[in-house]
């Protein structure tokens, strides 16, 4: 299955939070699909390192578009 392509219209960082092995970085996105269409969300990612090599990454997303 092919993903629709999308462009970045704006992309807002919001922290970066470390504390020991762990970083955590926040912000919003908006992007548009090659249909037009405009979505947007928040997101929350969570780096685990060992030494200098990041060894695991969990990532959260809220959906901010609405249906009608």
């Amino acid at each position: 299955e092919n993903l629709p392509q999308v462009t970045t219209e704006e992309f807002q960082k919001d922290k970066l939070l470390i504390d020991g092995s762990t970083a955590v970085y926040t912000g919003t996105m908006r992007t548009r699909s090659d249909q037009g269409e405009i979505f947007s969300f928040a997101f929350c990612d969570i780096y685990e390192f060992r030494g200098q090599k990041v060894c695991q990454i969990t990532s959260y997303m809220a959906d901010f578009n609405t249906q009608s």
